[in-house]
């Protein structure tokens, strides 16, 4: 039997062809790994913290990608939207309550959790929306263009299907808007250079404008915290407040430490004592623990999209691909990832 030597190339040819193989026979049978490119995200735009530690953060960098966590945000992991998710920009994440809640892409992807965000389904395609909200588990509310026109979508299954509320003239185009109660929705616009408070009362097909006395700045956000007590916000402090469903309002005013007067951007509760205030200074929050009555100023190393868990536990994402912890009520942070 003649035995036939290999030159060095060709055995080395042939030692990398049989690496190849076993590394695909042993993918084959084993688990597929992600096969889209992994994103870097620079920058996180909203976050959700459930009381269960499952969690979410979403990024509008255009990926086609979110990341989730089972435990208080130690972990994080991407998760794919549906696709096709090339350049799918995450438009909206919004959470109903503590473990509902949704996400909705400019691909016209619209994806639902019911565990606080560790597992998603995918309720519709061809149908994007902004700005959505929730006022329970079932009933909730979002904006769409639809052929140039401003139109307001109602939810009384939980996302499942949407109606059409502006079913005559065309929906006023809300820079913000808030769920009073089922029917009843309280929201702003402006015409020109001028500020228009308005209210429907039959769940978004008319819409009224609302006086309120004193409240000469614009309003920046707006939200409930249950049905009688609501705030609206906006420039110079301006901070207008009812306790009355939206009959009467209270204007006041805050000022930083220094006695300046900074612009009120964004107001939410999550729950009905849990609630923030972010002013345009760097870094600067207002939190209370009692539902409005008093506020705690608390300032920032930097401008942070907050989600509160409790009155001591509180998450943030921001720039530079940063998620903090805080467990004294946001005095002192840790930060979870590389900043």
């Amino acid at each position: 039997m003649k035995i036939k030597f290999l030159s060095i190339k060709s055995a080395c040819c042939m030692m990398l062809s049989l690496l190849i193989l076993a590394a695909f026979s042993e993918h084959a049978i084993g688990q597929w790994t992600q096969q889209w490119p992994k994103p870097h995200h620079q920058y996180f735009n909203k976050i959700h913290m459930s009381s269960n530690g499952n969690g979410v953060i979403s990024t509008p960098d255009g990926s086609g990608s979110f990341m989730i966590t089972e435990n208080f945000g130690q972990n994080w992991v991407d998760l794919p939207l549906p696709a096709p998710r090339v350049n799918q920009v995450i438009l909206e994440l919004t959470f109903a309550s503590d473990t509902v809640g949704f996400i909705s892409t400019g691909g016209e992807n619209f994806l639902k959790t019911t565990d606080g965000g560790r597992t998603w389904a995918q309720l519709t395609q061809g149908f994007d929306l902004i700005d959505i909200k929730f006022l329970n588990n079932q009933v909730g509310y979002g904006q769409r263009i639809v052929n140039d026109v401003h139109r307001i979508f109602r939810t009384s299954d939980g996302g499942l299907t949407w109606q059409n509320r502006s079913t005559g003239q065309a929906a006023p185009q809300l820079h913000n808007y808030a769920i009073r109660n089922a029917n009843n929705l309280f929201g702003y616009t402006y015409i020109g250079p001028s500020l228009q408070v308005l209210k429907s009362t039959n769940a978004g097909t008319n819409w009224t404008t609302v006086n309120i006395p004193g409240l000469t700045k614009f309003v920046r956000s707006i939200s409930f915290k249950d049905e009688n007590t609501g705030y609206a916000v906006g420039d110079s402090g301006s901070i207008a407040k009812t306790t009355d469903g939206g009959t009467t309002w209270q204007i006041s005013y805050f000022a930083d430490s220094t006695g300046y007067y900074p612009d009120i951007m964004h107001v939410k509760f999550f729950n009905s004592q849990n609630g923030i205030m972010q002013p345009s200074t760097h870094g600067a929050l207002l939190k209370t623990t009692d539902g409005g009555n008093t506020w705690e100023s608390i300032r920032l190393q930097r401008n942070l999209n907050i989600s509160m868990v409790d009155g001591n536990t509180l998450f943030g994402c921001g720039v530079d691909s940063y998620i903090g912890k805080s467990t004294n009520g946001g005095r002192a942070w840790q930060q979870l990832t590389k900043g």
